[in-house]
């Protein structure tokens, strides 16, 4: 249990053991009209990696990445590009 409040504490305070690893980490992505600076890992799963960001007035952003590849990154950018249509997200 101290372990999960352990893992709570760090991802409040913006601590995290992978969040450095990755090659984002540090540099800017462009966003529509924002422009963001990527600063952690919030989560990884199977399809996806979710970032803080961090706009030029320091507003936090959580920024996703997907991991898929081929037709599984067609379909979802087919769905997600839908969804915005309808402005479910």
């Amino acid at each position: 249990m101290s372990g999960l409040l352990r893992g709570a504490l760090n991802l409040i305070q913006g601590e995290s053991s992978t969040s450095t690893a990755h090659p984002l980490i540090g540099t800017y992505v462009d966003v529509g009209k924002i422009r963001l600076r990527v600063n952690s890992i919030i989560a990884e799963g199977g399809f996806a990696i979710v970032f803080a960001a961090y706009d030029s007035s320091n507003k936090c952003y959580a920024l996703r990445r997907q991991l898929a590849q081929g037709e599984d990154s067609a379909v979802l950018r087919e769905l997600l590009e839908s969804s915005l249509d309808i402005g479910q997200f």
